[in-house]
């Protein structure tokens, strides 16, 4: 897709689109004899996003938002064949937060001291927990038997 309509980017920001990776990601495109490779990325935290190629002959380049809550693109002329990439985005957020760790900080230096004493679990899943025959065990299928469990774990 060389272009995509305002349409098809209010839907993928909505989160809407049928098939976003018509849209985002690597695309090449026609452009003379030369070729084009677009990429789009979808980042609505960002501030401004880099694409930064994993081979040598091409260069590194700052995204262009094409859309305001956070849809970039950038445009890699003569190139006719996708290539490796990273992105990297930055975020620019309010540092406001007030850290309640006074007692902490005061006595960090103590609690951590390399001769003071610790603690360290190790927890084997195996050792002490059984599944039934519905395949391997995973820290996700026991997370739940596991008497630690927090719904508030990932």
């Amino acid at each position: 897709m060389m272009t995509p309509t305002d349409d098809a980017i209010e839907a993928i920001v909505q989160g809407e689109f049928g098939d976003p990776f018509a849209v985002l990601g690597p695309h090449v495109v026609p452009n003379g004899r030369k070729g084009m490779v677009v990429v789009r990325t979808f980042l609505p935290q960002a501030e401004q996003v880099r694409v930064i190629p994993t081979i040598a002959e091409v260069k590194p380049r700052v995204m262009g938002r094409i859309h305001p809550k956070g849809v970039f693109e950038a445009l890699f002329s003569g190139r006719r064949t996708r290539f490796p990439y990273q992105l990297t985005a930055s975020v620019v957020t309010d540092l406001a937060y007030e850290w309640g760790d006074a007692n902490w900080m005061a006595r960090r230096a103590i609690a951590n001291a390399l001769d003071a004493p610790i603690t360290i679990y190790e927890v084997h899943v195996g050792s002490w927990a059984r599944v039934p025959a519905s395949g391997p065990k995973t820290w996700r299928s026991m997370v739940s038997r596991s008497p630690w469990f927090s719904p508030s774990l990932p």
